[in-house]
């Protein structure tokens, strides 16, 4: 099925990746709770965008989910 840019929300069957972009305010939840409810709803790969504090670049960290799932499930 094309995707269509008008529809905004998506069941977790069509979705491949998730992009997380971590907030200093919400970090535990960003690193542990989401990913675990990615790898719950079958979401098979997760970034994670990290921001340090110290003003360096973005970067990203690439998950798989599939290997999340094992210690975190």
């Amino acid at each position: 099925m094309p995707l269509r840019a008008s529809k905004l929300r998506y069941e977790p069957h069509e979705v491949v990746l998730t992009v997380e972009i971590v907030s200093p305010s919400t970090r535990s939840i960003d690193w542990v709770l989401k990913p675990a409810l990615y790898a719950q709803a079958g979401i098979p790969f997760h970034w994670r965008v990290e921001i340090e504090d110290d003003g360096r670049e973005p970067f990203p960290v690439n998950l798989s989910i599939s290997r999340l799932t094992r210690s975190l499930l």
